[in-house]
């Protein structure tokens, strides 16, 4: 399993302050045969999801907040440890995005908004962080863990019931 945590700088949001998000990806196969994205707060300028891309639109779990969109690339029922995992994930007003393939997870997560003033007159943006809190990284690392761990337990399940 190969983990890679980047920073990805947004400033597409009209009317927004710049944005840093941490994207944590776990790439390991993963047991589905489907890809699912799930994006919180949706506003069509998230150039770093996927979902614009993902053509099948999803009902949400009951447990999940409304502000969700799930998408995935081909008619699929969500896997039980998406629908767990997800809900909490998304109590986490930082939490962004979660991307499920056949190839791997990934988890993205607010880190700073810029400085008003600066990005305001100057159109700098400038963040009040020195460096990224490396229990935030090992937390988001983490919760891409524990999905990787139950993806794989259900899709073993599977195949020993089969």
């Amino acid at each position: 399993m190969q983990a890679t945590c980047s920073l990805v700088f947004d400033d597409l949001g009209y009317r927004k302050l710049p944005v840093l998000w941490l994207s944590v990806t776990l790439s390991t196969t993963l047991g589905i045969g489907a890809s699912f994205d799930a994006l919180a707060r949706e506003q069509g300028t998230e150039f770093f999801s996927p979902a614009s891309e993902l053509p099948v639109r999803l009902s949400l779990p009951d447990s999940w907040p409304r502000h969700i969109s799930l998408r995935a690339d081909r008619e699929a029922s969500l896997p039980p440890p998406l629908a767990d995992l997800g809900a909490r994930f998304f109590q986490s007003p930082q939490a962004k995005e979660i991307v499920l393939s056949p190839r791997g997870v990934r988890l993205v997560g607010f880190v700073a908004e810029g400085r008003r003033a600066e990005y305001l007159v100057l159109r700098r943006p400038r963040f009040d962080l020195v460096r990224i809190d490396p229990a935030l990284v090992e937390a988001r690392l983490a919760e891409a863990r524990e999905f990787v761990l139950a993806l794989n337990e259900t899709a073993d399940g599977q195949r020993r019931a089969a």
